[in-house]
C-alpha cells in the first residue's frame, strides 16, 4: 500500500494521511509493524521447540518480535533461537521439578536477551539515571556559589552605570 501507493486510490493524499484516518495510528506505529512482519518471516517457529506434552499455543507477539528487531535480521534470528532454547529449557526444568517456574515466550524474555547481545545493562543504566537525577535535585554548594557570583558580578555592572553625583 505504502510502496505502491495505493492509499491514492481509497482518496488519501498521503501515507501519512491513510495511516491516521484510515487505522488510526501513526505512519511510524505502521513502519514498526512492518518491520516487525518482516523480521517474523526469518524467526524459527516457537511450537516446532516445545518438549512433547508442553502446552502449544506459544506464539511470538508483535511485541517480541519489535525486541528482536533492535538487532540485524541475522543476528535477530540467533538471537530468537538462543530465546526459544531457553524456553524450552524452562519447560522441561517444569515439568521434572513443578517449583521451577517455565520461561515465557514473551517481550521481556526476548529484551532480556536482545539486551545481552547488544551489551546493554539496564539495571546499571537505570542506578545511574537514578543517580543523576539525585544529584541534579540537590543544591550543590559550586553551583550555589557560581549562581551567587554571576548575580554579585551582574549588580557591580549595574552599580557600575550609576553617576557620580547619585552616589553623594
Amino acid at each position: 500500500i505504502r510502496d505502491d501507493k495505493l492509499y491514492d486510490v481509497d482518496g488519501f493524499d498521503t501515507w501519512e494521511i491513510y495511516c491516521k484516518e484510515r487505522w488510526e495510528w501513526t505512519s511510524g506505529h505502521v513502519v514498526r509493524l512492518i518491520t516487525a512482519a518482516e523480521y517474523r518471516q526469518k524467526l524459527p517457529n516457537p511450537s516446532d521447540n516445545l518438549p512433547i506434552g508442553q502446552e502449544k499455543g506459544q506464539e511470538w507477539s508483535e511485541r517480541a518480535v519489535r525486541e528482536l528487531t533492535r538487532l540485524e535480521k541475522k543476528d535477530a534470528a540467533k538471537v530468537a533461537a538462543k530465546v526459544l532454547k531457553a524456553v524450552e529449557q524452562s519447560a522441561k526444568e517444569a515439568a521434572k521439578n513443578p517449583k521451577v517456574k517455565p520461561i515465557k515466550l514473551s517481550a521481556s524474555t526476548v529484551r532480556k536477551f536482545v539486551d545481552a547481545d547488544l551489551g546493554v545493562d539496564r539495571a546499571a543504566a537505570a542506578k545511574e539515571t537514578k543517580e543523576k537525577r539525585e544529584e541534579d535535585a540537590r543544591p550543590e554548594l559550586r553551583r550555589w556559589m557560581i549562581d551567587l557570583n554571576g548575580t554579585v558580578e551582574a549588580a557591580v555592572e549595574m552599580l557600575g552605570t550609576v553617576d557620580q553625583e547619585a552616589w553623594t
